[in-house]
């Protein structure tokens, strides 16, 4: 009887020890297919919006005078790939603009824009920034501080 409940033990933690092997592998391979996926949908972006993109994805907007990231992720709870940056004008009145798409979906998820540093469109910089890294898990902010 003791050898039975050590062998069921032992099954029970070996097939717990392999699922989660699976779900790490699953996880991996959900991060490089939005890698991938994002670049793609990103690139299609940019020439809708008329950016250049380099092939190490620097990208230069006429309209703009910086551009952050594009960062991606994959976000495990919503189940979908996600793709943040934001637009920077400072000549003038300092425009200030961060997204953050759903690149599966093509929906935007959280959106902010600031003239002189107060919204005027979405969230603030603050709330924006902090939505950034619980959907993102990053330490990468949208709005310079």
């Amino acid at each position: 009887m003791k050898s039975v409940l050590v062998l069921t033990t032992l099954c029970i933690t070996l097939l717990a020890c392999g699922q989660q092997h699976g779900d790490s592998r699953t996880l991996l391979a959900n991060k490089v297919r939005c890698s991938q996926v994002g670049e793609q949908w990103f690139r299609r972006r940019a020439v809708d919006e008329g950016w250049q993109v380099s092939r190490a994805l620097i990208t230069v907007s006429p309209r703009d005078d910086l551009f952050r990231g594009p960062w991606f992720a994959y976000n495990a709870k919503l189940d979908t790939c996600l793709c943040a940056y934001g637009t920077y004008k400072l000549q003038g009145d300092d425009l200030v603009r961060c997204w953050v798409w759903d690149t599966l979906s093509n929906t935007q998820v959280a959106y902010s824009q600031t003239v002189n540093r107060k919204v005027t469109v979405g969230l603030s910089e603050t709330e924006f920034d902090k939505r950034l890294k619980e959907l993102m898990k990053t330490d990468e902010n949208c709005f310079v501080k």
